[in-house]
């Protein structure tokens, strides 16, 4: 994904949700440049396809 700063992906314990993907972006600017791409879009329309529930959360990371 253009402009994609770093990424983590987690399994967590006990069942759902499967998989965790978080994403980061090093500002919103840089995010929504990012989701304006046909990368992005293509992203978009293989996890829609995936058959299960996709949801998408945005926000600021601090770190502590």
């Amino acid at each position: 994904m253009p402009g994609l700063g770093s990424f983590q992906l987690s399994h967590p314990q006990g069942g759902t949700p499967y998989l965790i993907a978080e994403l980061f972006w090093p500002s919103e600017d840089a995010f929504k440049a990012s989701a304006a791409t046909p990368e992005m879009a293509e992203t978009r329309k293989h996890a829609e396809g995936c058959g299960t529930t996709f949801t998408a959360y945005t926000g600021e990371v601090a770190e502590l």
